[in-house]
């Protein structure tokens, strides 16, 4: 007999298109298509004969296509989202949604749901059944996997639309199967999100000149679904500021943001995109090449609502910074090296923190990530006391979340390892003079945050990271190596019970400890007392048992 399961599938892949697209929305692929007589008469008929016996060691792309098929048929209930007919209305409903579904899977990591994406595509070509959405999905698959070879398939797919448009245009009367399957901006903005997910296979400027063939389509052809959408933009810019190119890479993204402005297709995440990108530069004046765009944005604002209001005219919302932009200044200013950063870190924080509590706008709330970016700028300045006005900026933290004034200002165990690291990078070669009191003070910090954070009652759990800055602090504040053993010893032991032990926890005990505290802390058969050289992979299991790789460690 026939799988039930596949035989449901199957049966349920069967539509008959008698009336346009319920959402009649100008979003839906089909509506132009299912308005007109021919296309309402179009039936795509999936049915298919299984073998009655086991499968085959062969099996075939329909074989493929049907697995996943089936699977969407029976993982569907009450809960399932079918109101988006961009996705799922349409005749080949259950395919398009067993390729949107393995999109979805290749973005949480799933190595192999966008090779079966395109087994679902390759099953539906052999049906006569597949359409823009399901190229469209399997593009999308490719674009958010994590496989070496993504660009180049997103690209083949792309390809196989394009030929298949342009052969049945040739044929008589497949005008209508033609536009079942012509790409439409989403096609070529998908490829482009694709291209800045891996900026090591495509420049920068390769997206750029794709996004500029397709603007000169649509101004040739006054076709709307080729219309360039922020969509499309936002990739471009994406890849400029990932490009891994510094000032060159965020001087293109403000190039091309500015000729965007032009044309009306910039919104908030380009402006923030663009920032970002100086942010990544390493440019010296990067903090104030961010905060530039950012008082631009809110001038362009405030022109646009002054302009609406003596008009009377409901004008479309203009982009306006949110709280990320603020961050991303913020980094900016960070990265900067600027010796004025923690000064305007401070401000834009007081400035957002003010907006937030006279408007309400949620979308000005100062969260996690705005008070890590202004920790991180104390960090890395060179006053002499960051650490004294990272700990009050904590501390106001703390308040704000009972108080219950912002919830989302709870410190977490990243705004504590800043403040300790605030303290550890203390030095009495600081700027306006640091002093034996200075260093003093920073010690004392370190000492109550770490026994705030190891406390039985601690709302946070120290990382390896914690442990390190502690050693770190210890190995810079105390007067001569070795001070402070006791203390010494009690952090490492307390990092080795939580099995956070790192290569970089033990290089900073070596800083911190003397030669003899070493010895007496280390195993025989990890630490060379000739060469004073350990090996972490010598050192016990459970020492090592509960770190977490990080390859960013931001905020």
């Amino acid at each position: 007999m026939v799988h039930p399961t596949l035989a449901k599938a199957a049966v349920a892949a069967t539509v008959l298109l008698s009336s346009p697209c319920e959402a009649n929305s100008p979003h839906c692929e089909y509506n132009s298509l299912c308005s007109s007589s021919s296309g309402a008469a179009f039936v795509f008929n999936y049915r298919r004969t299984l073998p009655e016996q086991s499968p085959s060691p062969h099996i075939t792309v329909r074989n493929l296509a049907e697995v996943e098929i089936a699977a969407v048929e029976q993982s569907q209930d009450d809960s399932t989202d079918c109101s988006n007919p961009w996705q799922y209305n349409g005749p080949n409903h259950q395919g398009n949604m067993a390729i949107n579904r393995l999109a979805e899977k290749a973005a949480r990591g799933d190595r192999t749901a966008a090779a079966r994406a395109e087994d679902v595509l390759r099953g539906l070509e052999e049906q006569g059944a597949a359409d823009k959405i399901s190229y469209n999905g399997v593009i999308k698959a490719y674009a958010k996997s994590k496989s070496q070879l993504a660009v180049r398939r997103a690209e083949s797919i792309l390809d196989r639309m394009e030929m298949s448009y342009e052969r049945l245009l040739e044929q008589d009367g497949q005008e209508m199967m033609a536009e079942m399957v012509k790409p439409n901006i989403r096609s070529y903005s998908t490829l482009l999100d694709a291209y800045s997910r891996n900026p090591h296979k495509k420049t920068a400027e390769e997206s750029e000149e794709l996004l500029d063939r397709v603007q000169r389509r649509y101004e040739k052809s006054g076709d709307p679904d080729l219309a360039v959408s922020v969509y499309a933009v936002n990739s471009v810019l994406n890849h400029w500021s990932r490009s891994n190119r510094g000032i060159e890479g965020a001087n293109g993204a403000t190039a091309l943001l500015g000729r965007m402005e032009e044309q009306g297709l910039a919104d908030t995440i380009s402006y923030n995109t663009v920032v970002g990108a100086w942010a990544r530069s390493g440019a010296t004046d990067a903090g104030a090449k961010a905060e530039s765009i950012l008082r631009k944005m809110q001038s362009k604002a405030e022109e646009d609502v002054s302009w609406a209001a003596a008009t009377d005219y409901d004008a479309r919302a203009p982009p306006r910074p949110n709280v990320r932009t603020y961050c991303c200044v913020i980094d900016a200013w960070s990265a900067s090296n600027d010796p004025s950063a923690m000064e305007r870190a401070s401000a834009l924080l007081a400035e957002i923190e003010q907006k937030y509590e006279e408007t309400g706008d949620e979308e000005l709330r100062p969260n996690e990530f705005a008070y890590g970016a202004s920790l991180n700028a104390y960090s890395k300045s060179e006053e002499a006391d960051k650490a004294l006005l990272a700990l009050k900026l904590l501390k106001r933290m703390k308040e704000l979340y009972r108080s219950g004034k912002n919830m989302a200002a709870l410190p977490n165990i990243v705004h504590y390892n800043t403040v300790l690291n605030a303290c550890a990078t203390t030095s009495r070669h600081h700027r306006e003079g640091g002093s034996v009191d200075t260093l003093d003070e920073s010690m004392d910090i370190v000492r109550g945050l770490y026994s705030e954070i190891t406390a039985n009652e601690s709302t946070v759990r120290p990382d390896d990271f914690t442990y390190g800055t502690v050693l770190k602090a210890c190995a810079n504040l105390l007067p001569t190596r070795g001070e402070g053993a006791s203390f010494i010893a009690s952090v490492f032991h307390k990092c080795c019970q939580d099995g956070q032990v790192t290569f970089q926890v033990c290089f900073l005990l070596k800083q911190a400890a003397s030669y003899e505290l070493l010895q007496e802390l280390l195993p025989k058969e990890a630490f060379s007392p000739k060469t004073q050289r350990f090996d972490i992979e010598r050192m016990p299991l459970s020492w090592r048992r509960n770190v977490v790789e990080r390859r960013n460690r931001k905020r």
